[in-house]
């Protein structure tokens, strides 16, 4: 029994295998104008061949599911609440869709198609190999390859963009399908689609989509699943351990809440749409106050003719970010460093005028060195790592 099964899922992993490899070597060289089409096929045969290897079961857990539901539900409920109250400091973009009626049916339907195809597949797998966490593990990798795939496009051979498409997409389906399995594994595919179906397909019908930019796409795109995951898990953890205590309660308001709390401040932080602002140091001239690789927190409401002589501000210089001081203010014109040349005893300071569209922010302080990973990876991305600066 065990060596058929073991058969049965070699079948379906060889079969998710050859057709990644038809996708990106086949299909998207010479017909990617059906390759959503074919997506959806494939999913589908997915789905019946796993019906027809082990059929279909249901779990027991009816009372702890609908509670999951309701968390997960609630999850995507904030999801859209987030993104939508961002799109007030961000902007909106027009739906590129034709949102009448017969185009939006059009234009969801292999999407539904193969996203319910995908979870019962999932479902059918996890739940027909429980006793083995390897072969959960091997399914999830495999779907998650899978749909990379259904959601792949051609980035071409600029690194930045591949580093994009890294970010924005594969992470965020990462985080995902790992949630997705847990999620089937425990409780069925019923919380999966509740999660999935609404944050894949809102784009097909509504009028306007939120810009909230690449950055704030990928941490939303990971805080989501982690936040579903906390909240479904303790859940399921109440349920097999007794009811819910006050103790559990209180942790919850001590706790989770303030957590959550700090994440978003985090990300609204480092994001650049809000009044402060935290920045990875490219490069600092007051050293030691600021180093590079330093996060420095700098506040952006504030007018270049506010400034004072000696303020420390951050600006942009081409794709740097400087942290200096102001030498000097006359009319409203904000002046900074360029050069300082020495002859004998006595320095002559070149300074220039600092425009508008150069600064950030007024400087308030730092964190030491957290910057340095992002720093390093934008070296390697848009210059020489081993630039003199």
């Amino acid at each position: 029994m065990k060596k058929e099964k073991n058969k049965k899922n070699l079948v379906i992993f060889t079969s998710i295998i050859i057709y990644a490899l038809l996708y990106f070597f086949l299909i998207v060289k010479y017909i990617p104008n059906y390759s959503l089409i074919l997506s959806g096929l494939f999913t589908v045969c997915l789905m019946f061949v796993s019906y027809l290897f082990y059929g279909f079961q249901t779990y027991s857990m009816n009372e702890v599911r609908k509670k999951v539901i309701v968390r997960v539900a609630i999850g995507v409920f904030l999801y859209f609440s987030t993104i939508y109250l961002l799109g007030f400091l961000t902007g909106y973009l027009k739906n590129a869709y034709s949102l009448n009626i017969l185009s939006i049916l059009k234009n969801l339907f292999i999407p539904f198609v193969s996203i319910v195809s995908l979870e019962i597949f999932r479902y059918i797998f996890i739940n027909s190999n429980k006793e083995s966490i390897k072969k959960v593990s091997l399914c999830t990798i495999f779907i998650i390859l899978l749909d990379i795939i259904i959601n792949y496009h051609f980035m071409g051979g600029n690194l930045l963009k591949i580093f994009v498409y890294l970010t924005v997409v594969i992470i965020p389906i990462i985080v995902k399908n790992i949630v997705l399995s847990y999620l089937s594994y425990q409780v069925g595919w019923e919380p999966c689609l509740v999660y999935v179906l609404p944050t894949s397909l809102f784009i097909y019908f509504v009028p306007l989509i939120p810009d909230v930019g690449n950055y704030l796409t990928c941490i939303i795109g990971i805080i989501l699943p982690i936040f579903i995951f906390i909240s479904a898990s303790r859940c399921i953890n109440e349920y097999l351990s007794g009811k819910e205590s006050k103790h559990k309660r209180l942790r919850l308001i001590l706790l989770d809440i303030p957590l959550l709390i700090i994440v978003f401040m985090f990300v609204a932080l480092i994001s650049k749409y809000f009044n402060y602002q935290l920045i990875g140091v490219d490069t600092s001239a007051i050293s030691p106050t600021v180093d590079r690789g330093d996060a420095a927190l700098v506040y952006k409401k504030i007018k270049l003719e506010d400034l004072k002589e000696g303020d420390i501000i951050a600006y942009q210089s081409g794709k740097y970010i400087i942290i200096d001081r102001v030498y000097s203010t006359n009319d409203g014109a904000v002046q900074i460093k360029t050069e300082i040349e020495k002859s004998n005893d006595e320095e002559n300071v070149k300074t220039r005028n600092l425009s508008e569209e150069e600064f950030i922010g007024k400087y308030k302080f730092r964190v030491r060195y957290v910057a340095y990973p992002t720093i390093w990876v934008k070296d390697y991305l848009e210059g020489d790592p081993n630039e003199v600066r």
